[in-house]
């Protein structure tokens, strides 16, 4: 299939260059995901950005959603909307990706993990995934990459008010309605939105019984989930402004066991998570400013199976990050530091751990000479319970050798690290307190290039090494029980290519993207000294996504082949590679003030019957409709 990919690229690259009316600018999109701003064409690693626009044309309800279709993202899924899913990045797993939301990390000092399943797409300006390591900028579990989710601030809105409602329903009786406004008062703007969504999520599959293939219904899978988003910006007209964002999600939802042919255990998950970011940006001059952030977490999870098992667990966070930033024509220099206080309060740990992490970083854009710049960055963490102290560092470059192109050449390297989690340490009876924090030896070289021929064309080309080293394996020891160990090694070397082509003539617009991703990561053995691929990477990885407009008419598709991944340490059982293409179609209406929009979208077209995760099914074919409006 990649050679089919490749004459695509060939053919696009050579389309004849047409004089028409359009006037083509280069898509100059801003990122935050090197700490300050700056755009996808000169920053040292690939940067993949979903905008607003293409947020709320995906399919789906959460963000694991919208960024399945991402070229060189895995989500590794454990069944249907509701379930627990987590981004793997570079042939690791979600405990080696930082997950940001508005630039504040959500990663559980618990499990180095956060479910992005618990995120709706509602309210979000776009997301940025930066993909290689970063814990010179960020710090523990960044040695995949990073996905920074950025909400959607108040500041932005110019009307004095705006309100909206929408309600979807679907298959498996899938309910989702929601409301919300914004208000400008003065020197404020304020914006206020509540969802809720709820389905039996008794989706359809097949599972084999080792003679044939029998139609099934996941059972214990029902979920209800409340969002609530409040933001208020402050504009002080002194430079100086003030952002509040308050999320909060309650969700209950049945976690269904692994399918094996017999009723599923009546397992219950219940999910409180209160997150509150208040961000000071003050400029001081045209040189020097200074940001400012306090943030306090309270995620609490209930997990119960029938009478046999109740657990819960009480992350609180407390974190405070300042820094001051001086940016001329030729150097961006910021000072950060962080400070960032963790507990878990839970019935399966041997105390209740907290771990005080201290952090002092330096991050610089120099520019060298015309068209050449560089970034290093440096970063040093301490850690209290296990008296602990890393230092990362890295340096990249990015260099556009012709003025004229939209041509650049860009890599990095850098060392990286994840501090091992309270669940790692302190689990009653088996958390090993020896253990060596998890590190890795990053580089990636690529290209991007733009141009314009006949359409606006956009195509990256990127190669990713990583060195993974003392990697936390949970292992049986001599007495049968399990116990955290530093025995794991692993090397990925990932090569991806991605494009986007996109034209807009008259009232219409269409535009093409994807990638190509292959992965070949590999660990040591260390019992016979062999090598074996990791579990759940796919070897290949291709997405196609087709968006087109005519008027206020919209119709957009999204494919995703997803290779063979393997299930076991020894490479000896895989799930078959599976095409998956979901679909929607939109139609948009303007009377007097009001805009509406009318959607119907389809998941799974080809109804494939498949797992990303083995012994969780994922539905069949399935249906949505929905209707929204704004004033």
């Amino acid at each position: 299939m990649y050679k089919y990919f490749i004459l695509f690229l060939l053919f696009a690259a050579e389309l004849p260059a047409q004089s028409d009316s359009v006037i083509y600018r280069t898509e100059e999109i801003t990122i935050t995901a090197n700490i300050y701003e700056t755009n996808i064409f000169e920053t040292p690693n690939s940067v993949k950005v979903v905008d607003c626009e293409r947020i709320n044309k995906s399919n789906g309800s959460r963000i694991s959603d919208v960024i399945f279709y991402v070229p060189g993202v895995y989500i590794r899924s454990y069944g249907g909307s509701s379930s627990l899913k987590t981004i793997s990045l570079n042939g690791l797993g979600g405990e080696n990706t930082v997950v940001l939301y508005n630039g504040i990390k959500l990663n559980a000092e618990q499990n180095s993990q956060f479910d992005i399943s618990l995120i709706s797409k509602d309210n979000i300006d776009r997301v940025e995934i930066l993909n290689n390591g970063a814990s010179s900028l960020y710090g523990s579990q960044s040695i995949g990459g990073v996905l920074n989710i950025i909400p959607v601030n108040s500041s932005l809105k110019t009307n004095n008010f705006t309100l909206e409602a929408a309600i979807q329903t679907g298959s498996y009786r899938f309910r989702n309605y929601s409301f919300g406004f914004s208000k400008k008062l003065g020197i404020s703007n304020t914006t206020f939105k509540f969802s809720s969504e709820s389905s039996d999520n008794d989706y359809d599959y097949f599972y084999y019984d080792g003679s044939e293939k029998i139609s099934k219904k996941r059972d214990n899978s029902s979920y209800y989930v409340e969002n609530y988003f409040f933001n208020s910006s402050f504009n002080t007209g002194n430079n100086n402004k003030f952002d509040v964002f308050i999320n909060y999600l309650n969700e209950n939802r049945n976690i269904p066991s692994v399918e094996t042919g017999n009723v599923s255990a009546q397992s219950i998950q219940k999910d409180k998570n209160l997150n509150i970011i208040i961000n000071n940006n003050l400029n001081i001059s045209d040189k020097f400013s200074f940001s400012g952030s306090l943030n306090f977490q309270n995620y609490l999870l209930n997990y119960t199976v029938s009478d046999f098992l109740k657990s819960f667990y009480k992350n609180n966070l407390y974190s405070f990050a300042g820094k001051f930033r001086y940016s001329d024509k030729r150097i961006v220099l910021i000072s950060a530091m962080e400070l960032n206080y963790s507990s878990c309060n839970s019935s399966e740990l041997e105390k209740n751990p907290n771990r005080f992490n201290p952090s002092l970083s330096l991050i610089s854009e120099l520019l060298l000479f015309k068209g050449f710049k560089i970034f290093p960055s440096l970063r040093y963490d301490n850690f209290s319970d296990i008296k602990s102290n890393y230092f990362s560092s890295k340096i990249g470059f990015n260099y556009r050798p012709f003025s004229s192109l939209y041509f650049n050449l860009r890599g990095s390297i850098g060392n990286n690290f994840r501090m091992p989690s309270f669940n790692d340490l302190y689990w009653t009876g088996a958390g090993n307190t020896d253990l060596k924090p998890e590190k890795s030896f990053n580089a990636d070289f690529g290209i991007i290039y733009s141009f314009d021929y006949f359409i606006r064309s956009v195509i990256e080309i990127n190669y990713v090494f990583v060195n993974y080293q003392d990697k936390i394996v949970w292992k049986p020891n001599n007495f049968y029980l399990w116990k955290p160990v530093n025995i794991g090694e692993s090397k990925s070397n990932i090569f991806n290519v991605s494009f986007k082509l996109f034209k807009e003539i008259n009232d219409f617009y269409f535009s093409i993207d994807g990638g190509y991703s292959y992965n070949y990561t590999k660990k040591t053995d260390e019992s016979n000294g062999k090598y074996y691929r990791l579990i759940y990477v796919p070897v290949e990885l291709f997405k196609l996504n087709f968006i087109f407009q005519y008027k206020d008419y919209g119709f957009n598709l999204f494919y995703n082949f997803i290779g063979k991944q393997y299930t076991d340490f020894e490479n000896k059982n895989y799930l078959p590679p599976v095409d998956i293409l979901d679909g929607n179609v939109l139609i948009n209406l303007q009377i007097y003030n009001f805009r509406s929009q009318f959607r119907f979208e389809v998941n799974n077209i080809l109804n494939q019957n498949y797992q990303l995760i083995s012994g969780y099914p994922m539905p069949l074919r399935n249906y949505k409709i929905g209707f929204s409006v704004f004033y």
